[in-house]
């Protein structure tokens, strides 16, 4: 009987930790999503800044060149 419960109660462990994996998957899933999500904007702004002024330069140079 005490194996039957120390077994019942192994299988609740495991269940329990698979469960607790996919709950931290799922979190650490949602954190990147939105981290991503504020990063593109940011991301994006800085690459359109470093063009613009890569673009700028290159005018520059041409016309006094």
């Amino acid at each position: 009987a005490a194996w039957c419960t120390t077994l019942s109660l192994s299988e609740q462990a495991r269940s329990l930790a698979s469960r607790c994996g996919e709950l931290r998957s799922l979190i650490w899933w949602q954190f990147l999503r939105t981290s991503m999500e504020g990063f593109t904007p940011v991301m994006l702004t800085w690459s359109s800044i470093l063009s613009s002024n890569a673009l700028a330069t290159y005018s520059m140079i041409s016309t006094s060149g």
